[in-house]
């Protein structure tokens, strides 16, 4: 019975410990910035940390803060990778030139 009580004491701080913390929830964790990406030639895709976003170039994706990588994929072109710093409100620019690949 004593371990019972002891238990149920120290789960009883605990969470009040818990619950009683400060909220520490941040609202710039889902604001987002743009990436405006323009590549020679055209057309190519573009992806935002290995993820497809369903746009070729030239194209704006929303993103949210902080360093991303930019990869841009053509066929007969090598991709290229580059990589960004999104502030909150503004819009970076890309401008890549594609390396075409020889036969």
């Amino acid at each position: 019975m004593k371990i019972s009580i002891i238990n149920i004491f120290l789960f009883t701080i605990v969470s009040f410990l818990f619950l009683s913390c400060e909220d520490t929830t941040r609202p710039d964790l889902f604001e987002t910035g743009s990436i405006f990406i323009t590549s020679n030639p055209k057309g190519a895709l573009i992806w935002l940390d290995l993820n497809f976003m369903l746009k070729s170039t030239p194209g704006t994706v929303k993103s949210l803060l902080g360093t991303h990588h930019v990869t841009l994929t053509k066929k007969g072109f090598y991709s290229s990778i580059t990589k960004v710093f999104v502030k909150a409100g503004e819009v970076v620019t890309i401008k890549a030139n594609l390396e075409p690949i020889e036969p």
